[in-house]
């Protein structure tokens, strides 16, 4: 399971990092790669969980 607490342009701080992706200051999307996708991927019934805005 992936999860990553900070997706934004600057560091949350050395301590957070781990869990930090870098992204633009302008705006980003975010892509889902599936690699060997169950059936429920491949026949649209299943939908990835949603991102959750978090200000701090």
């Amino acid at each position: 399971m992936l999860r990553l607490e900070y997706v934004q342009n600057q560091s949350p701080g050395a301590d957070k990092e781990s869990n930090w992706l870098p992204a633009l200051a302008d705006g980003f999307y975010m892509i889902l790669r599936m690699y060997l996708p169950a059936e429920q991927v491949l026949n649209g019934t299943w939908t990835p969980p949603a991102v959750k805005i978090i200000e701090e």
